[in-house]
């Protein structure tokens, strides 16, 4: 079984290989899914803040306006009418306060423990860019204004990590940071192999353990 994980992981290229000189920076794609998770962790955690805060939001609006968006027979009709009756202004403040509840969230948590749970399970880290110490308390927080110049052009700014080799984004660039893999390569193929061994080791011990439990019986 082990041998064709082995293959598997060869055909996949499921852990390709890293440079072993130097610091090995985070790239877009595992960036992306530790933001990824962070957001999920987060939005679970505030949902039934962010449902109040819509309740709140929505309560004084003009029924009809709502009327009117769901009596829409298309797509474009919809989106007039969210537009016309003001419910689009409604809908964008209520995601600004979310998306500040979140920042927030996050910026505490990399000042509290230096990482969020996302990074930390994918083995990233933000570090100063030279010296790759942790940031400062100001850092963090340049970093995190830098998603407001980063994001609104079409995600340029986060895409920009794939042009350099650093991968650094623009909120890198104004924060002074770099974004490095703490984790040597095949970490993680190595936790795999180590709980799959564990896991047949425990299964062929209550194995044995029912075959002796049955002999003494007989």
């Amino acid at each position: 079984m082990i041998r064709f994980f082995e293959k598997l992981k060869e055909l996949a290229m499921i852990s390709p290989p890293r440079k072993t000189d130097g610091p090995i920076y985070g790239d877009v794609l595992s960036r992306s899914l530790a933001a990824g998770i962070d957001l999920w962790v987060l939005y679970m955690i505030f949902m039934p803040m962010f449902q109040l805060l819509g309740g709140a939001f929505f309560r004084h609006v003009d029924q009809a306006a709502i009327e009117r968006v769901n009596a829409a027979d298309t797509v474009q009709e919809a989106l007039a009418a969210f537009i016309e009756t003001g419910l689009v202004n409604v809908w964008m403040l209520n995601g600004l306060v979310q998306l500040i509840i979140l920042a927030a969230a996050v910026l505490g948590m990399q000042m509290s423990w230096k990482n969020t749970p996302g990074k930390w399970l994918l083995g990233l880290k933000v570090v100063r860019r030279h010296s790759f110490e942790e940031p400062s308390l100001w850092q963090y927080v340049r970093r995190m204004l830098g998603y407001a110049v980063a994001v609104p052009p079409l995600m340029l700014g986060i895409f920009w990590a794939s042009f350099n080799k650093e991968h650094r984004g623009w909120h890198d660039m104004i924060a002074g940071t770099v974004v490095i893999q703490t984790r040597p390569a095949g970490w993680y193929w190595s936790q795999l192999k180590h709980g799959f061994s564990y896991l047949r080791e425990r299964l062929g011990a209550r194995k044995a353990s029912q075959q002796n439990d049955t002999l003494n019986d007989q």
